[in-house]
């Protein structure tokens, strides 16, 4: 008898289990449900800002290393294919503008000798006057033999040959300034210098080309 109220509960007989009370128990377990909660909530916090402070950000230029220049060099940023495709496309435009050697032509501009004896005379006219020419066959020497100084009008200006034999006999040394190449001042002070003149290029002579005033 003894021995079965030893094994029945509350008799201090055989082992105890001991139980925790069920209003401990359920505090227990909503104190850990609102720790796991209130973490959980800090980590969803923590990543969403890691997230947004990312897209914040900007993104860092790659680094390239370039060999003999150091280790690193920071390269500038990639281009989109549509930025490198309009860049391409300006560049091409671009150089396509420049005259290269293989297809550049010079190209030779006729000369009209008429136009600018014309423009020359007209340059010369005060108040619709010009200067008073005369064919190179009315000329006559002094008979002291003084050389004289003209302005001779030519048809075309001078070639390479005529220019050296004129200057060879001395006819432009008093040429300081070159009027124009259809108008020279030339010394005339022989029969020799005066042959020069006779020639298809020389047009007329003026003893001045200051208009004269009536």
């Amino acid at each position: 008898m003894e021995a079965i109220q030893a094994l029945q509960p509350g008799n201090g007989g055989g082992r105890k289990q001991a139980r925790t009370p069920p209003g401990k128990r359920a505090k227990r377990m909503g104190r850990a449900s609102r720790v796991g909660f209130v973490a959980g909530i800090a980590l969803m916090a923590i990543g969403f800002g890691a997230m947004c402070f990312k897209a914040a950000a900007p993104a860092a230029p790659e680094a390239v290393e370039v060999a003999g220049e150091g280790e690193g060099v920071q390269a500038a940023p990639r281009l989109s294919p549509a930025e490198v495709e309009r860049l391409d496309a300006e560049a091409r435009v671009a150089w396509s503008k420049i005259p290269r050697a293989e297809t550049a032509r010079w190209v030779d501009q006729p000369r009209d000798d008429a136009k600018e004896r014309a423009r020359l005379l007209r340059s010369l006219e005060v108040e619709g006057k010009g200067p008073r020419f005369f064919p190179p066959c009315d000329l006559k020497l002094p008979a002291d033999g003084k050389p004289v100084t003209l302005y001779c009008l030519l048809h075309v200006p001078l070639d390479p040959a005529s220019e050296e034999t004129w200057a060879k006999a001395g006819m432009f040394r008093e040429e300081h300034d070159i009027v124009s190449p259809y108008l020279r001042t030339v010394v005339i002070d022989s029969a020799d210098t005066r042959r020069h003149l006779d020639h298809g290029f020389v047009d007329r002579l003026a003893c001045s080309i200051s208009v004269p005033f009536d």
